[in-house]
């Protein structure tokens, strides 16, 4: 009987040392995972955010279209002219994100059409991360 009770004293404090591990590693988890959900949340807001942007840069670009002719169109330098807030197509890019326009002729295309992409960029912890959205634009 003294045997037993003497291999029993120190099962409680093991057990004690299991039972703070295992309730500390459930902690730890329910932290890790909640500061990914946060992480994730931020990431998709701001793709929603460029994407927006993004949106609102090509219809200034669709509006230039319309307002110029297609020589002076092609020509301009869509990156100077969005930034310019003096420009009647100005779009304010919040902090944190940048504009990259592109003009290209669209491939197989004999009629001289252009392509033009807008890229928002913007970083986080993550990485780099881009929007583009393209837009198909004929004389």
């Amino acid at each position: 009987m003294q045997n037993i009770k003497k291999l029993q004293s120190g099962q409680g404090i093991i057990e004690l040392i299991v039972g703070i591990s295992l309730v500390s590693i459930a902690l730890i988890s329910s932290i890790l995972l909640t500061t990914r959900s946060i992480q994730n949340t931020d990431v998709s807001r701001k793709q929603q955010q460029a994407l927006a942007l993004a949106k609102k840069n090509s219809e200034m670009i669709r509006k230039m279209r319309t307002d110029m002719l297609w020589d002076d169109f092609v020509d301009s330098n869509f990156e100077n002219i969005l930034s310019n807030s003096s420009s009647d197509y100005y779009v304010e890019l919040p902090t944190g994100f940048t504009r990259n326009v592109n003009i290209n002729d669209i491939t197989g295309d004999t009629t001289g059409g252009k392509e033009v992409t807008v890229f928002i960029i913007w970083s986080d912890v993550k990485g780099d991360h881009t929007v583009d959205l393209a837009t198909n634009f004929y004389n």
